[in-house]
């Protein structure tokens, strides 16, 4: 292939597989994973792709991507060490080495993580958000009125982590019971917002100065919280767009992607107001 890049998928260390560090073989578990669909499609598509997970001492992990040399690195990682709100820092860390890199920068992961943040700034763009609170570890009353039914959640969490039947409260006692228990369970802010009747839409976006939308994707069943969801930069080219790998970067990104959801893998967006 004439315009072949050289990337580095970088992972999270718990999806590494010491016995096919590079993910040749595929066996039934491992073809479960986006990270194993996104690397056999970059292959597929006649680039080299190199696995890294991102090791303990971050040191190790910088070496590692300075000796590999890529043109991309394709970034799946969601944490470090077990925190979710780390995850703008490997995007950092990237920014720093000059690397380009698909998905949201530092400060897109930011505002993915902060829901309070995120929902504070689209109000004051006056786009209209529910009604809500952030509450900190340590409190469980809330000064400002809300109106039940209220939706409490972790602050900083995805994937619908710490969500569940028992999160859609009807009075204010079980809406401290829950927040206390979120409090305790999570280590983060909770945040209590209104209950909005509607289903949940994501939109993942690819590109830079020029965006482009995927089509919009429906989550079926029950009404949710949130009644619309906007990927913040999904496979967008991160760090310097200068660069000659600039121009591959997003339709290999966006086929590596599509190729993997296409597998009915887990999600592979980030959403803006990620519930």
């Amino acid at each position: 292939m004439a315009n072949a890049l050289k990337v580095v998928v970088l992972i999270d260390p718990e999806v590494a597989l010491p016995e096919d560090p590079q993910f040749r073989v595929g066996d039934e578990e491992t073809i479960k994973e986006v990270e194993w669909h996104v690397t056999e499609t970059l292959r597929e598509l006649g680039h080299e792709a190199i696995v890294q997970p991102v090791l303990p001492n971050i040191p190790d992990t910088i070496h590692a991507l300075m000796d590999a040399a890529p043109d991309l690195v394709f970034n799946l990682t969601e944490h470090y060490q077990g925190d979710r709100r780390m995850d703008k820092n490997i995007a950092a860390v990237l920014d720093l080495l000059k690397l380009p890199y698909t998905g949201t920068g530092p400060d897109g992961l930011m505002l993915c993580r902060d829901k309070g943040l995120c929902k504070r700034l689209l109000a004051h763009r006056r786009i209209r958000v529910p009604n809500f609170v952030m509450i900190p570890p340590g409190r469980t009353t809330v000064r400002k009125k809300l109106q039940f039914p209220v939706i409490v959640k972790p602050g900083f969490e995805d994937g619908s982590d710490g969500i569940s039947l028992a999160s859609l409260v009807d009075n204010e006692a079980d809406m401290k019971e829950r927040v206390a228990m979120l409090h305790e369970r999570m280590k983060q802010p909770v945040i209590c917002e209104e209950f909005i009747d509607g289903r949940e839409i994501y939109i993942g976006m690819v590109g830079n100065q020029r965006v482009r939308a995927f089509t919009e994707r429906k989550t079926p069943g029950a009404p949710t919280a949130v009644a619309a969801a906007v990927g913040a930069g999904c496979w967008s080219l991160g760090g310097p767009t200068t660069t000659p790998a600039a121009g591959h970067t997003i339709p290999t990104a966006r086929q590596a992607y599509s190729n993997a959801t296409d597998n009915n893998t887990r999600g592979g967006t980030r959403s803006l107001l990620s519930s």
